[in-house]
């Protein structure tokens, strides 16, 4: 399968409580504790799991759109046995453009890995490779932590860190819960890591058993000129406990199809 993989160093999906202990705006340092702790529960707790995605893949050109393709799927993540932390992707294709898929399609611009990549709060030796903002919205219901990589930094752990990146965190003060993600990083380091170079989650409350997880309702990506671009909605979460299977395959148009260098 080809495309965009969606890397999200810094993001948690858990539902979790903490910040209501704080009477006020906690710091920067609280709220990276907080949420590093959290992305140990998630990782231990998450389930593999099964949902619909529903996929709008397009081409534009001078603002209008060119080129369309819509998707089907039923989307599988699954732990992976030889690493206990992380989660492998895998698609059953449904339809595409209302009919059963070939074995092999294209499409203007896909993205995949919102769960396998989105899963953790990245590695605590690169917070100090950021610039941080920490304000609240909503009449303080909810924090906005915005974070950018720092361009003058000599740290030699911050080498590992993606040119441009650039984050937004918006989470429920009360509830810890993080209800949007918004990250952006230079093309080239998009291209060179075969990521996204923009990505914007939202995420709802989706049961799973007896637990209440935080997970992708929305995914938008976008490539650096707007010119390719994929809405994803997910939904029918459950638990997942059979064997995965790929069916047929999807193909991104090369950069040179969509006039894209």
């Amino acid at each position: 399968m080809k495309g965009r993989r969606l890397n999200l160093s810094l993001a948690i999906l858990l539902a979790c409580s903490g910040f209501a202990e704080a009477q006020q705006t906690p710091t920067v340092d609280e709220v990276f504790s907080r949420l590093f702790a959290y992305s140990k529960e998630y990782r231990a707790r998450l389930p593999s799991l099964e949902c619909d995605e529903s996929v709008i893949s397009q081409q534009l050109k001078g603002g209008k759109v060119k080129w369309e393709v819509k998707i089907e799927a039923t989307l599988r993540q699954i732990r992976d046995s030889k690493h206990p932390d992380a989660f492998n992707d895998f698609y059953t294709f449904k339809s595409v453009d209302g009919h059963p898929p070939k074995t092999q399609f294209k499409v203007p611009y896909f993205v995949n890995g919102a769960f396998a990549n989105g899963v953790g709060f990245g590695d605590e030796a690169h917070v100090r490779c950021y610039d941080y903002t920490l304000s609240q919205e909503d009449s303080g219901a909810t924090l906005r932590l915005e974070f950018a990589v720092k361009s003058a930094s000599t740290d030699p752990a911050c080498k590992e860190v993606y040119a441009g990146y650039h984050e937004i965190v918006l989470a429920g003060a009360a509830t810890g819960i993080v209800k949007h993600i918004t990250r952006s990083m230079s093309p080239d380091a998009a291209r060179k890591n075969h990521d996204a170079v923009f990505a914007s989650i939202d995420y709802a409350a989706q049961p799973l058993g007896e637990m209440t997880l935080w997970l992708p309702s929305r995914v938008e990506s976008h490539d650096e000129k707007g010119e390719r671009r994929m809405t994803a909605i997910f939904s029918n979460y459950h638990r997942y406990t059979g064997e995965a299977k790929i069916l047929p395959g999807i193909e991104e148009l090369p950069a040179t199809d969509t006039h894209t260098p």
